[in-house]
């Protein structure tokens, strides 16, 4: 690893180490130390049971969004996406920007995720900054530049309004 740059996979080993408040060392799940021949890193077979979770996130407001670039007011916006297993499927969702507004934005959007296997589970949010851009022939389009981002591991989320805005349903 790298850690003379802060890129996606450091923020992914700091989430994972802080379930042990970084002391180095975090044990594998249950299903992982023992052997198991009916499980697959690529697909979970029905016969194996993981803990699978419903989970119901809202992203309630944001506060004091600074705009990347100087000049002009930040149109704000959040993607929530799950990263973990490869057998996840529809792990991301965004929600709608807030145009002119990165003072006190306010969305109050809920999502739904369905994890098959929590305990290799992460929740990535990433605020990023909505831009308008005009299209010319031959120019090469950026992508909505980050203004900030967290990932945190699922085993870590509690359930409430305030300061997690999660709402975990156990199956």
């Amino acid at each position: 690893m790298n850690y003379q740059k802060q890129d996606h996979k450091c923020f992914l080993n700091d989430a994972k180490f802080s379930q042990n408040g970084g002391c180095g060392y975090v044990l594998k799940p249950e299903f992982l130390r023992s052997p198991n021949p009916n499980y697959s890193p690529i697909e979970i077979p029905n016969n194996i049971s993981l803990g699978p979770k419903l989970m119901y996130l809202t992203i309630i407001s944001g506060q004091h969004i600074p705009r990347k670039s100087s000049g002009g007011f930040a149109g704000p916006y959040v993607k929530a996406r799950i990263i973990g297993h490869s057998d996840e499927q529809d792990t991301k969702h965004v929600t709608e920007s807030v145009k002119k507004n990165g003072f006190n934005p306010f969305w109050n959007e809920t999502f739904q995720f369905y994890i098959k296997a929590p305990a290799l589970a992460f929740l990535e949010l990433t605020v990023r900054d909505k831009q308008n851009y005009t299209i010319k022939l031959r120019e090469k389009v950026a992508k909505d530049p980050t203004l900030g981002g967290y990932i945190c591991p699922i085993n870590l989320l509690r359930q409430g309004k305030y300061p997690y805005t999660l709402k975990i349903i156990y199956k």
